[in-house]
């Protein structure tokens, strides 16, 4: 007969601990859950107390490996806090992994603020799950624009291979699928049309885990039905095709219930129903969603991270012919607006659509406008079938609402200013096009690039600047002005296409460049450009912060979101300095009397929000989030051009009153303020404070255990692989490797998930001792490990170390959790150990710790529910 809390081995599950044997099955507590498990196939193992009695001990050398590799399991199981990553990791990072660590299975929705590092948080997890041998299959699906950013950034980050998904390798003798365990793969390309993939992708083997970043892309309307995107996740759900989802996104909630609900059933079925009120399922949405903003992140010592942009507007007024062409274009707009309130309605938007194209390109820049007018004069008669092509395409990108393709629609929006000729925007079309051009074409210069450069050599002489325009001409156009000034190799850009036509060079030639958006990202982030100008293609995903504080806003869009996430590619985590933000306008010009009121409105908001909210938050881009682009373009395009202020004041109050509005505020309160969200009082004080340096004491103690010599030469680790850890992937020597996150090289981190690492993990992990003396140690030690005997598959199943400390008097000193302990383990010498002198323990300091323990477990952040608590080990002072 077994009794309770007797230690048992079984061949498949391991160790385990006995619960009750009922004459037929024994059930024990194994790693893995309870199991039931026939007598003959336990082996009952000798315990601490009885190991004690008998006086046998291990040697110190081997347990203190030993011990060291149970307490860095214990905490990055839990915390990711080991993982690979090649910059410092923030508490609110590792928190965000612990949340999502704890959940069985594990389905999240992180809404963090841009720029708080969502790919280091993925990393995090990913890594923590791989180095507990809970992840082989991973799926993450992403915008087109970010495959490669998240290949790359896996890889470099946290030494993850993902493959890029291809069509191209998705045939039926490929066998992608089977071949490729970790995959980051274009949502657009997965829910492609094509027989043969779709049922080669519904074959393949489940996911462990599905990552899916801008997950407000995937769309639930009560009215317009499901995007592509939703109907394929919510389709590998209904087939089981996964069993843990990540979501990512910075706007989770666009303004209506039903598709922000339809998503979070999507992650958590039964949980959610888009058809109940919202408020009755606030109270679960903590539960799944994540929401941290750039206000309450903070380092290790609680100091906040972010500081606000300083935003500061460039004004400037136009010379007297950019006047004369600006009251041209406009009298022409108004007279074109008019002849479309007099068409049909098909007829009538499509002249609207050219009409606000021309001013939202001389919002831009003359240079763009000049262009557009040109092509336009001169394709008068042409392309009707191009035309067809082009809105079809798009109105497929509209409905995709993938940010990413904002380049894309801007170029489209552009072709078709000049294909639709055969529509009238007007009467005397063509003669009033001509007679505008030559007003444009009187202007020599611009007054807003002479403002920028004045403004760079007033104020940023020698600093780098990053600068944003919505369209490639006015982009090529300052470019030319840069490199007039300050040489040809002064600046780079980004932009779609990846290339540039009608550069005018410093020697007057004018050429057509090309760059990736990597290479120039990288080029000007190394320091080998000065500048660089993108277009929104910078938008998402390109960061920008390593060596820059300055952005030039050289145009002002007419979606203010674009805004918000330009400056987010510098106002991120990794950013040292307070962003500079300036923003170039003619405050004489209708659109930047709106952009002013807009502005003051979002303002009022922010301010009336910060009172009712608990945490504060950023209503600019919530808002925003929430109110759909055509209202905010109405503002732009519809306001009155010749309106004193006053009655411009009327028009906008008017027009504007649903941006922002009660039942908004409301909505982002309920929503924003019902998630879980970091808050540094209340985790500090669980916050495991070691990191890759902790790591080398117990680096040091497993290869001697391996008769292995470590050697440090400059911060560089050089060892001999012991023949027991040699495996596929394992090199035999390493001589270049170390604990930290800042080496010259990527492949030069140590720490979890690295082969070599991990295996001196496992092999620490197996070394048998249960009793053991040091003379270094002034305390007996006695170490529990605890779990949730609780197995309902709401949290992830894990065992956590806890350490009672027990003074020579036998009073409980104090309960250490684990990465409390690897701080004290590592002061101890591998060559301290002395002979057991102490045949019994009184049986009371047993009880006592384990009721310490037990008391510690249940006020913890690991709180299990119904604890069960194991004696694991014991390191007893020498006497």
């Amino acid at each position: 007969m077994f009794t309770e809390k007797d230690r048992v081995v079984h061949k498949t599950f391991g160790s385990g601990v006995v619960v009750a044997d009922t004459g037929v099955v024994v059930i024990v507590q194994f790693e893995s859950g309870l199991q039931s498990c026939l007598p003959d196939s336990l082996e009952r193992v000798l315990d601490v107390p009885s190991a004690i009695a008998a006086g046998m001990t291990c040697e110190f050398a081997t347990m203190l490996p030993h011990l060291q590799a149970k307490c860095i399991k214990s905490v990055n199981d839990q915390w990711g806090v080991f993982a690979r990553s090649k910059i410092d990791l923030l508490p609110h990072q590792l928190w965000v992994c612990r949340q999502a660590r704890m959940k069985t299975p594990c389905r999240m929705m992180i809404a963090d603020d841009v720029g708080l590092g969502k790919t280091i948080e993925a990393g995090l997890i990913l890594s923590s799950m791989l180095a507990a041998g809970k992840l082989s299959r991973m799926l993450i699906m992403v915008p087109a624009s970010l495959v490669a950013q998240w290949v790359k950034r896996m890889y470099e980050m946290f030494d993850i291979r993902a493959r890029p998904y291809s069509p191209a390798e998705d045939t039926p003798s490929g066998h992608f699928w089977e071949m490729n365990d970790y995959v980051v793969a274009s949502i657009d390309t997965l829910k492609m049309d094509n027989p043969g993939r779709r049922e080669r992708f519904f074959a393949s083997k489940q996911w462990d885990l599905v990552v899916v970043d801008e997950a407000h892309h995937l769309s639930n309307d009560k009215k317009t039905g499901a995007t592509q995107g939703f109907a394929l996740l919510e389709e590998m759900e209904e087939y089981g095709q996964f069993r843990d989802l990540l979501f990512f996104t910075g706007t989770p909630h666009k303004g209506k219930n039903y598709p922000f609900l339809s998503l979070m059933r999507l992650l958590a079925p039964g949980k959610f129903d888009p058809e109940r009120p919202m408020e009755l399922q606030l109270d679960t949405l903590k539960q799944y969603m994540i929401r941290n903003n750039k206000y309450n992140v903070t380092d290790l010592h609680g100091s906040r991270i972010f500081k606000a942009p300083v935003v500061t507007s460039m004004t400037y007024s136009y010379k007297p012919e950019e006047a004369e062409f600006y009251g041209k274009l406009t009298e022409f707009i108004e007279s074109g607006m008019a002849y479309a309130g007099s068409l049909n309605r098909e007829t009538g938007s499509v002249v609207m659509f050219v009409l606000i194209t021309m001013q939202k390109l001389a919002s831009s820049s003359v240079a763009a406008v000049r262009q557009a007018l040109r092509r336009r004069i001169s394709r008068f008669e042409e392309a009707k079938n191009e035309k067809r092509d082009l809105e079809n395409k798009l109105k497929e990108l509209n409905e995709m609402d993938d940010e990413s393709m904002l380049d894309e629609k801007c170029q489209i929006e552009e072709k078709l200013l000049e294909l639709l000729s055969f529509v009238q925007i007007g009467q005397n079309e063509r003669s009033a096009l001509e007679e505008l051009l030559s007003y444009a074409d009187a202007i020599k210069s611009e007054t807003k690039l002479e403002k920028i450069i004045e403004t760079i050599e007033a104020d940023y002489a020698s600093e780098p600047i990053v600068f944003f325009t919505e369209y490639k001409v006015t982009q090529s156009t300052l470019m030319s002005a840069l490199m007039e000034r300050y040489g040809v190799d002064c600046v780079t850009f980004i932009n779609g296409d990846e290339a540039l036509d009608s550069v005018r060079m410093p020697d007057g030639t004018v050429k057509r460049l090309a760059i990736s958006r990597e290479q120039a990202r990288d080029a000007f982030n190394r320091g080998d450009y000065r500048f660089i100008v993108s277009t929104e293609a910078a938008g998402e995903g390109i960061d920008l912060q390593e060596r820059c504080h300055v952005l030039f806003h050289v145009d002002l869009p007419w979606n203010p979101m674009r805004l918000h996430q330009r400056v987010g590619r510098l106002n991120r985590y990794g950013q040292t300095r307070q962003v500079e933000v300036r923003s170039f306008r003619n405050p004489e010009t209708v659109e930047s009397r709106i952009w002013d009121k807009l502005n003051a409105k979002l303002l009022n908001i922010n301010q009336a929000f910060g009172a009712v909210m608990e945490e504060k938050e950023d209503m600019f881009q919530l808002v925003l989030g929430m109110t759909p682009h055509h209202e905010i373009q109405s503002l732009f395009a519809e306001a009155p051009k010749h309106a004193d202020e006053e009655t411009l004041s009327t028009w906008f109050d008017a027009r504007s009153g649903k941006i922002g509005g009660k039942d908004v505020v409301e909505t982002v309160q309920k929503v924003f303020g019902s998630a879980a969200r970091f808050n540094y009082n209340q985790v500090s004080s669980i916050l495991p404070r070691v990191d890759l340096p902790d790591l080398l004491p117990f680096w040091r103690n497993i290869l001697s255990v391996r008769n292995r010599r470590l050697t440090i030469r400059e911060g560089e680790l050089e060892f001999n692989t012991p023949d027991k850890w040699k495996a596929f992937g394992i090199l035999p020597k390493y001589d270049d490797v170390s604990f930290s996150r800042k080496p010259r090289n990527r492949e030069k981190i140590l720490g979890a998930g690295h082969k070599v690492f991990d295996a001196g993990i496992a092999d620490a992990l197996s070394l048998k001792c249960l009793v053991s003396t040091s003379s270094d140690i002034n305390y007996d030690y006695y170490i529990y490990s605890v779990c949730d005997q609780v197995t309902d598959s709401v949290r992830e199943k894990c065992r956590r170390v806890f350490v009672c400390e027990v003074l020579k008097s036998g009073e409980v000193s104090r309960v250490m959790v684990d990465w409390e302990f690897l701080k004290v383990l590592n002061n101890f010498s591998i060559g301290s150990g002395c002979p057991l002198r102490r045949a019994t323990i009184n049986s009371d300091i047993f009880c006592r710790c384990e009721d310490a323990v037990r008391e510690l477990s249940l006020k913890s952040d690991f709180a299990p529910r119904v604890p069960s608590i194991t004696l694991e080990a014991a390191l007893l002072a020498g006497v």
